[in-house]
């Protein structure tokens, strides 16, 4: 299942980035996101590892995030996996006139086990509405903790 987002920002690349991946923001814009507990590597660097909690309606678990690609400013790859179903997240910020940007985010979801391709399904729907509720959301609250 693959799901992408487009937002148009008024803040240019190097304000969003360091925003983006800053585990405390997470709760701004991710409203699943409950916690965040770093593993190894420093926060934001290739190859570091966490768990994150998160909860899903009446359901809690955690997925390990591993930040695969970096590209200050630019691009930023996550995987988040657990045994049953892995995401691979992607945010790409190109700037577009002074001080604008365009982040567009994709997500694509694999099952990892049989009960991964039981539920994809009916996980499909209501993940692409939180993709988009979530890019919404990161835009307002760049908005709002940038300029304050």
């Amino acid at each position: 299942m693959e799901c992408s987002s487009s937002q148009d920002i008024s803040k240019p690349p190097s304000e969003i980035f360091p925003f983006l991946y800053a585990w405390e923001n997470l709760p701004l814009w991710i409203t699943e996101f409950k916690r965040f507990e770093p593993l190894t590597g420093e926060e934001g660097e290739i190859g570091s590892t966490s768990w994150v909690h998160l909860t899903y309606g009446s359901y809690s678990f955690k997925m390990k995030q591993e930040i695969i690609n970096y590209v200050d400013d630019q691009t930023l790859d996550i995987i988040w996996s657990n045994s049953i179903l892995q995401m691979h997240r992607s945010f790409d910020v190109t700037e577009e006139a002074a001080g604008q940007s365009k982040l567009q985010s994709q997500l694509v979801l694999m099952p990892r086990s049989f009960w991964g391709s039981l539920c994809l399904p009916f996980l499909a729907k209501t993940i692409r509405k939180y993709q988009i509720r979530n890019m919404e959301r990161l835009k307002d609250a760049l908005e709002v903790v940038i300029m304050s």
